[in-house]
């Protein structure tokens, strides 16, 4: 394709969180994208055609993936299916239903014949891996396709730290058959004690801290 070609070729879907684009894993995809997790897919266009897979490295730089098992879809969809509800003409023909759904609603219709993804409809990864798109706007013409690997974080940057809530308790603690109070912290349900308290009422004790 020549550089104006390119400039006016269609968007067919977009990715978010993109953090670089990269080259020569594949030779036959028009993108090949490292994104931080999560990572949604969107169709930019209706498609005959919308699937991610998830692949596996079989081994290095050979990937292998479940053909039939692509990762759920959500927005709307267009299925064309016969009408349940109209009755065959004299030569058995059953009129044909074209209908916008959700795409998680899709599994509530019997028969369908035919599947359109319309724009907006889309797929969010959120587990690390290396994915496959493919959207076809058409059963053969008028396809795009992407590699995509899906990294935790940025590189170069820090897991954000999780934040705990420390809450002040007290706990009664039984030291040679005493009864001893501590001003102790409940975090996640379990219970901290302060070192140098549990050593000071250990000490002289067989449980006693070594120097």
């Amino acid at each position: 394709m020549t550089e104006e070609e390119i400039e006016s070729a269609p968007v067919h879907f977009t990715v978010s969180n993109v953090i670089e684009e990269t080259d020569g894993l594949f030779e036959n995809v028009d993108a090949q994208l490292i994104v931080q997790s999560p990572t949604v897919i969107t169709s930019s266009m209706t498609a005959a055609m919308f699937y991610v897979y998830q692949l596996t490295e079989v081994e290095e730089g050979n990937f292998e993936s479940e053909l039939m098992t692509g990762l759920p879809i959500s927005g709307p969809i267009s299925i064309y299916f016969h009408d349940p509800t109209a009755e065959p003409d004299e030569t058995g023909y059953i009129p044909y239903v074209d209908k916008i759904v959700d795409a998680s609603e899709m599994d509530k219709y019997e028969g369908i014949e035919m599947i359109y993804y319309i724009e907006g409809s889309a797929v969010t990864i959120t587990e690390p891996g290396d994915y496959f798109v493919i959207l076809r706007e058409e059963a053969v013409d008028g396809s795009a396709s992407a590699f995509i690997k899906v990294v935790d974080n940025e590189v170069g940057t820090e897991k954000p730290v999780e934040k705990v809530k420390a809450e002040s308790t007290k706990s009664r603690v039984l030291v040679n058959g005493q009864d001893i109070n501590f001003d102790a912290y409940k975090i996640n349900n379990n219970n901290y004690f302060k070192l140098r308290d549990l050593a000071k009422v250990l000490s002289g004790t067989e449980k006693q801290f070594e120097a």
